[in-house]
């Protein structure tokens, strides 16, 4: 099985060199094709300067320009991808010391689905982690069952443009629903990432909510009045779930 990584940054120097940093020995060993799309940040010290030109000296493939938002740059970092499977690590994300691709390869056999779901593991900012487990794809009309950077998705249904930049934060989230209606899904305890609390989506809520609710209409029919109910219950898991304790208990069952 080969693997393309895609990383996808914007001035978060702090976050891509640790997403670099949870790649390194992989990449030294060949495992798998990074491509970096940046979207021309520019370096405020030497630091950042030598850590960009590291990356690009890394990466299989890097590019650095301005764009569309992410998920323009998301496309174009799918565009250079040639490989079995494609996963999203955007930069700040990092790869799970436990991730494997040989055992993955050797769990799955000769299946080869359209998407597999890890494990991963969600960091708060005082540093705890959440073991965070999928979903089931039948309660994907509640929200997005996987986180998206959990997901490897088989490169010959992605097409070349698989992000709709009709959405400004729930992209992935449309694209798995495509994706589910088309594929089966392999879900596997591996872990795949950590991934920080509080990324783009987590701050700009109402605005990812209010997206959510055109996608549930859109893929599954619901009405605007239930829609409206389900983003209620998101708001208050949201805030109860802001101590690592309750969310380890709430992501039990959802």
């Amino acid at each position: 099985m080969q693997l393309d990584i895609v990383t996808v940054h914007l001035s978060d120097f702090d976050g891509l060199k640790r997403t670099f940093a949870s790649l390194e020995s992989m990449l030294a060993r060949r495992q798998f094709r990074w491509i970096v799309i940046d979207g021309g940040s520019v370096a405020a010290t030497t630091e950042q300067a030598a850590l960009m030109r590291t990356v690009s000296q890394r990466a299989a493939c890097f590019l650095s320009e301005d764009d569309n938002g992410i998920y323009d740059a998301m496309n174009k970092g799918t565009s250079l991808a040639d490989a079995d499977y494609v996963l999203y690590l955007n930069a700040g994300d990092e790869l799970h010391k436990g991730f494997s691709l040989s055992e993955l390869e050797a769990e799955l056999g000769s299946d080869k689905p359209e998407m597999i779901w890890g494990t991963c593991y969600e960091r708060f900012p005082a540093g705890a982690l959440v073991r965070t487990k999928t979903r089931s794809p039948q309660l994907a009309w509640y929200g997005i069952p996987v986180n998206h950077q959990n997901v490897l998705f088989r490169r010959d249904v992605l097409g070349e443009k698989p992000y709709s930049e009709n959405y400004k934060y729930c992209a992935d989230y449309d694209l798995i629903c495509r994706l589910l209606k088309r594929g089966h899904v392999y879900r596997t305890a591996m872990p795949f990432v950590t991934y920080e609390r509080g990324g783009v989506s987590a701050r700009n809520f109402a605005d990812t909510m209010a997206e959510e609710e055109l996608l549930r209409s859109e893929h599954f029919g619901l009405s605007p009045r239930v829609s409206m109910a389900i983003t209620c219950l998101k708001k208050i898991n949201a805030k109860i779930g802001s101590l690592p304790a309750i969310r380890r208990l709430m992501r039990r069952w959802i």
